[in-house]
């Protein structure tokens, strides 16, 4: 598979694979040129792996693109840098995030908990588990989460698909504050309606229930 760059960078650029799917598969691109405008010095760039995907797949890839430039000044999201579509070829070239899914985070404070119990003995039940649980800090990024889907609400866009998946943490050692963002915006659509239409409303409600 060959990313599609300007070719006076090309030599330059080391990329390594970080997801892989049947229809898609996910760089982390090294730029520290700032090439496509990201700000940390790498990118990520989503592809359509498969040769001859199908219309709902590019839909939700140039929607994501769509969507997140329309959320270029929201902090709890990327901001889509470009949007490749031609000879079969489609790529989303996004700002990388730091940080491990929510999915991969509960893994580990899971992992940690159970080496907290073979440390001091504890019996592998459910009430030993729950005192080995830092609560404090899952409530702290529970709270930093709930902050990044209101900031995109404020700017009258909904997520439609919040998931674990869909969540980057980042902590900042030296200060163990949280920073989230939210990502996989290929369902996520803008409010065009009027804030008092129910739906309106309902539709922030879908995002609010998914947490």
């Amino acid at each position: 598979m060959s990313i599609v760059t300007d070719d006076e960078y090309e030599k330059e650029r080391n990329y390594s694979t970080v997801y892989e799917s049947d229809s898609t598969c996910i760089l982390h691109v090294h730029d520290s040129g700032k090439v496509y405008g990201g700000q940390t010095g790498f990118v990520a760039i989503k592809i359509l792996a498969d040769e001859y995907p199908s219309s709902s797949h590019i839909f939700r890839l140039e929607n994501e693109y769509r969507v997140s430039q329309y959320l270029t000044d929201c902090t709890s999201t990327r901001s889509g840098l470009k949007f490749i579509s031609r000879e079969g070829f489609h790529a989303l070239y996004r700002d990388w995030a730091e940080g491990i899914t929510l999915q991969e985070w509960i893994k580990a404070a899971h992992k940690k908990e159970g080496t907290a119990q073979k440390s001091t003995g504890s019996t592998a039940n459910g009430i030993e588990s729950d005192k080995n649980f830092d609560y404090d800090i899952a409530t702290r990024l529970a709270l930093e989460i709930s902050k990044a889907v209101e900031e995109i609400h404020q700017y009258d866009a909904v997520h439609n698909n919040i998931s674990s998946e869909n969540i980057i943490v980042d902590i900042d050692e030296g200060n163990g504050s949280f920073m989230v963002k939210i990502i996989g915006l290929g369902l996520s659509s803008i409010l065009k309606t009027n804030k008092d239409d129910p739906n309106y409303c309902r539709c922030k409600q879908n995002d609010i229930a998914s947490l």
